[in-house]
């Protein structure tokens, strides 16, 4: 990756394609070449970005592109051009975490780039830093998360559901498969493969009754296991707009689950199938929500206004902080031109694509091939 997250998109009265920058990670290839949160990029290589070539900025290993602005008569390369050279990354997803101060209220907001188990320490210093400050509310941002593993995505529930659900392991997500397969779990009472219970085990228990996430289109898979495995059991509010719809899990089917000896499958190196083969419910049934969650509070990503993440001026998070509160954020507006345009796809990474559309990680792995 080059350390960022883009939307791409076009602009209603041109039809010019373009990426603007979501966010980026410090220290990374785009970090260091001075990309931000609210950049525009309008060239690729000196040539413009296109149907064909626009995911190249994010799966390419070298790249030149050309920054641009919004003015009066459209939009001008006027912020030069930057080069980057692709690296391999090890990202903590906890990206940022702070508290605001409003009305009386103390509001921890988080943003968390996608699920990784490993990571979960850093949740636990997320948490612990939310517990020290002594907050009153929780603010979760998921909009740009495709999700990931679901060992990461019961971690975070774990840690702040209330205690009584927690401690007494309750039901937060099902599986389903196909009559065959349930019958088969069933019957030979193997629970892993039929349901997800809350865990007792975290570092850091917060034991709260309310938590609001930031949702969009890109919140998918594992950050709707989240939302919807939460919801029976504390007060849970999306604001921003609808998510991605996905509520089914596969598996990732390599040779040795067929061969025992190594030699057996040298033909076969450096493949694998990815079956759809499960979704998944909340414990009161909800799945199939193929059309997303729609969010209880409608609210745009403004991007091109480039507030960072966290800052309460930012239109999602403010949004939460007023229900929170009752009380709006009153921010200074910036002049700037607004031309009509339509967001049409995003990604971090080459491979979000495949998390938003078939990964729900982590379902055990038996030998399924009978």
């Amino acid at each position: 990756s080059f350390g960022y997250s883009l939307a791409f998109g076009t602009f209603s009265n041109t039809g010019t394609y373009f990426a603007i920058v979501e966010f980026v990670y410090s220290g990374t290839p785009a970090a260091n070449a001075g990309l931000k949160r609210g950049d525009i990029i309008m060239e690729i290589d000196n040539g413009d970005i296109t149907e064909d070539n626009y995911r190249d900025l994010l799966s390419g290993e070298n790249l030149t592109v050309t920054l641009g602005e919004i003015g009066e008569d459209g939009i001008s390369p006027t912020g030069g051009t930057v080069s980057m050279t692709a690296r391999e990354l090890n990202l903590d997803p906890v990206l940022v975490k702070t508290v605001v101060e409003h009305e009386g209220r103390k509001i921890g907001y988080l943003f968390y780039a996608q699920y990784i188990a490993n990571y979960n320490s850093s949740l636990d210093a997320a948490f612990q830093y939310f517990l020290e400050e002594q907050i009153t509310d929780l603010v979760i941002d998921l909009r740009y998360n495709p999700g990931g593993g679901t060992n990461a995505a019961s971690y975070m529930c774990s840690s702040i559901a209330p205690l009584n659900v927690v401690n007494n392991k309750e039901q937060l997500i099902t599986y389903q498969w196909n009559d065959n397969w349930q019958n088969y779990w069933l019957t030979n009472n193997i629970r892993s493969q039929l349901e997800i219970p809350f865990t007792d085990t975290t570092t850091v228990k917060m034991g709260l009754n309310r938590v609001h996430f930031l949702t969009g289109s890109g919140t998918a898979s594992a950050s709707e296991f989240t939302i919807t495995g939460l919801n029976p059991y504390m007060e849970v509010t999306t604001v921003g707009d609808t998510t991605f719809g996905k509520y089914t899990g596969s598996l990732t089917v390599t040779p040795d689950w067929y061969y025992e000896n190594e030699s057996y499958w040298d033909e076969f190196d450096n493949w694998g199938l990815q079956p759809i083969v499960v979704r998944y419910a909340n414990s009161e049934g909800v799945t199939d929500f193929k059309d997303g969650f729609a969010p209880d509070i409608l609210v745009a990503d403004d991007l091109f206004a480039g507030i960072p993440l966290g800052d309460k001026n930012d239109p999602l998070f403010a949004a939460a902080i007023e229900n929170i509160t009752g009380a709006p954020v009153i921010a200074m507006k910036k002049a700037r031109v607004d031309i009509p345009h339509k967001i049409f796809d995003r990604g971090f990474s080459k491979y979000d694509v495949n998390k938003r559309q078939m990964l729900l990680d982590n379902i055990q792995k038996e030998k399924l091939f009978r």
